[in-house]
Order: structure tokens, then sequence, then C-alpha cells
């Protein structure tokens, strides 16, 4: 056990591995925050809210370490490619330090939101946040997109097997379901 805590601690200051740790961070962040945001704003909970946004926040500044590791592994990872490769992975790394605005951007739109939730201009606020939150996910969904294709260069080049995300015959439950009509029924009289 000490030793796979000692492997984690030494790879979490392994740049190259915490970059690819912290590179889905923006993705998963973003998008786990709106729907909470979303859930929040049903509920009419300004904490939830603020929860939600400070998710937001958080996760579009993951962006940040994420790049600067990116950049410290880059040459060990450029070495060990081919020069076509090589080239496109620095681009990749050049594209992604210009888009570095947006994820600023959503932050200080998050916390601003939150600053203002109560104002007259708080629900245009939230709205812009909104807007941008799912512009800000969908960019990085794309610059995860065009990294993927670097790494693995099959993705988007052909035929490949379809996703599989959800098994293509269900269970079939409601045959099961009397069953468990009739053990209810045994433990709790009337109760069918």
């Amino acid at each position: 056990m000490t030793d796979q805590l000692q492997k984690t601690i030494d790879r979490l200051q392994d740049a190259e591995y915490l970059h690819v740790l912290l590179e889905t961070a923006p993705v998963y962040g973003i998008f786990a925050g709106l729907l909470l945001l979303t859930v929040a704003l049903g509920m009419k909970n300004f904490r939830f809210q603020a929860l939600a946004l400070g998710l937001i926040c958080i996760a579009s500044l993951t962006s940040y370490p994420q790049l600067a590791n990116r950049k410290l592994a880059e040459q060990p990872v450029l070495e060990a490619k081919s020069a076509a490769d090589g080239s496109r992975i620095k681009a990749q790394t050049e594209l992604r330090d210009s888009k570095q605005w947006a994820y600023l951007s959503l932050a200080f739109a998050c916390l601003v939101t939150i600053a203002t939730r109560k104002a007259k201009v708080g629900q245009i606020i939230l709205g812009l946040t909104l807007v941008g939150s799912i512009g800000v996910g969908l960019l990085s969904i794309w610059l995860h997109i065009q990294d993927t294709e670097i790494l693995y260069p099959n993705i988007g080049s052909g035929p490949t097997p379809r996703a599989e995300v959800l098994p293509e015959k269900l269970p079939n439950l409601p045959s099961k379901l009397p069953d468990l009509s009739k053990k209810l029924d045994a433990i709790l009289p009337g109760s069918g």
C-alpha cells in the first residue's frame, strides 16, 4: 500500500502525468457545473447556484496548470514522436495557449455573477455566464478532440467501431416485477 501511495505522490509531481490528469477537468467540470446550475436555478437556491458557479470557475482555472505542465512535458514527448507529430503537438500547444483568455474570462464571469446575483443586472450577467459556460465547455471538447487525434491517429481517420454506451438489449425487467410483488405481499400483507 505504501508503494502505491508513493508512486501516486511521485506521479502527481510528474509534469506529463499532471497534464494528462488535468486535461479533461475543464470539460467535465464546466458541464457538471452547468448541470448543477440548471438544477439550482430550478430550485431557486442561491447557495447551490454559487456552488455551481464556483465549480465552473475552478474547472476553468484548471486549464492554467494543465497548460503549464503540458509545456514542461512537451520536449520529452516530442523526442518520442515523429517530426510530423511533433509539429502538430507544438501547434496544438500554441492553440491551447491562445485560448486561455476564454477560461480566465469564464472564471471572472462566474465570480462577477456570484457577486451581482441579487442586483438588477444579476439576471443578465447570469444569462451571459450561462452562454459563456456552454461556449467554453464546447471549446474544451474541441481542444480535447484535437489532442486525441494527435495521440490516437485512428480517431476520425476512417471507419472505427461505434462506441457502446448502453448494452444493445436491456434486461427484461417487467417479467421480474410480478415476482417482486408476490414477495412484497408475503412480507407486508395488504401492500399489493
